[in-house]
């Protein structure tokens, strides 16, 4: 995002310094395409953002069950190590 407001920036110049109108209608092109490139980044950053965080909770889902299935394990191990050996 930086880099295209400095682009933006620069843009904006040229087309104030040019004396050239071919110039001006080309850097008016370029700063419109900044402008969309910085508006779809802006209106995306929420949508990567929820897709983030949504991943970050099914990783943990999935370590908190991974969790509970080693306890099983263990207890289940346990339980018929104190069956065989309790007679």
């Amino acid at each position: 995002m930086v880099g295209m407001k400095r682009n933006l920036r620069q843009t904006l110049e040229i087309r104030d310094n040019a004396s050239d109108p071919k110039v001006k209608l080309q850097a008016r092109a370029i700063a419109n395409d900044c402008y969309k490139f910085i508006l779809d980044m802006s209106t995306n950053a929420g949508i990567v953002s929820d897709a983030l965080k949504y991943v970050t909770q099914k990783t943990e889902q999935i370590n908190t069950l991974q969790k509970i299935d080693q306890r099983i394990e263990r207890d289940r191990g346990r339980n018929y190590y104190e069956r065989a050996y309790s007679n």
